[in-house]
């Protein structure tokens, strides 16, 4: 049985306390590049394609939950 899009996965929360805790509430394209281990931002801004992004004078920032949201939306695709 497919899984509901209303279903929350577990992972997704504890993937996004352990954000919460090393980095903050919200994320600039430097932290979520240092979350990843990857050292070019294009590869930041890839995975960050489709996530909602909040301008905060003037910087894009995302939330941890949404970024956990995408590493485990991502990892489902494989």
């Amino acid at each position: 049985m497919p899984r509901s899009k209303l279903m929350r996965d577990p992972a997704e929360d504890v993937i996004a306390e352990e954000i919460r805790k090393n980095y903050g509430g919200m994320m600039n394209l430097a932290t979520v590049q240092s979350f990843l281990g990857v050292k070019d931002c294009r590869t930041a801004r890839r995975f960050l394609n489709g996530v909602t992004s909040y301008s905060i004078n003037g910087r894009s920032m995302w939330m941890a939950s949404d970024v956990a949201h995408r590493l485990v939306e991502g990892r489902d695709l494989l």
